[in-house]
């Protein structure tokens, strides 16, 4: 059964309204699923309005329709299929590929979302799965720091032992 939905929102110049795509393999039952499942709530946490708009096969219904009654009710969630006009964006939602108004048709796959600023018109693939845990940017920071401090080290010792030879 197809969706056709029509929404109005009139918002203020400084929210910028996001659209969020994901397909249903945030929702198998699997340790790797759940794990992006939570960095996908923690990335759109603080979002003020939004869409997301989810491509399924229709296997986990009883998982999507218990994340849509958890999710804010500031956000609208739509699911495959449906052709929708929401909050003046405009597009055709299918469960292998999203074709949004003045964007070109992409798809999805586990692991990432495309996040959408309709406002700014960007387009832009986020990866969920790069690191094996969720890392804040201090700690990352960190680590990044010690890898060049250690990497710096190396190249110095590399460059005593190749003038030790010369």
């Amino acid at each position: 059964m197809m969706t056709m939905m029509k929404v109005s929102h009139h918002s203020s110049a400084e929210d910028s309204m996001k659209v969020y795509y994901i397909d249903d393999s945030f929702f198998q039952n699997s340790p790797f699923s759940k794990e992006m499942l939570e960095r996908f709530l923690n990335k759109i946490e603080h979002l003020n309005q939004g869409i997301i708009l989810i491509s399924s096969t229709h296997t986990y219904e009883k998982e999507i329709k218990h994340f849509k009654d958890e999710i804010s009710s500031d956000l609208v969630v739509l699911q495959s299929p449906a052709v929708f006009d929401i909050h003046g964006i405009r597009g055709n939602l299918r469960s292998s590929f999203l074709a949004l108004e003045d964007f070109d048709s992409v798809q999805t796959f586990s692991g990432s979302c495309i996040e959408y600023d309709v406002e700014a018109h960007t387009c832009e693939r986020i990866y969920f799965d790069l690191f094996p845990k969720h890392y804040h940017l201090n700690e990352l920071e960190m680590f990044m720091d010690h890898l060049e401090d250690v990497l710096s080290d190396k190249v110095k010792n590399f460059k005593k032992k190749k003038d030790r030879i010369s």
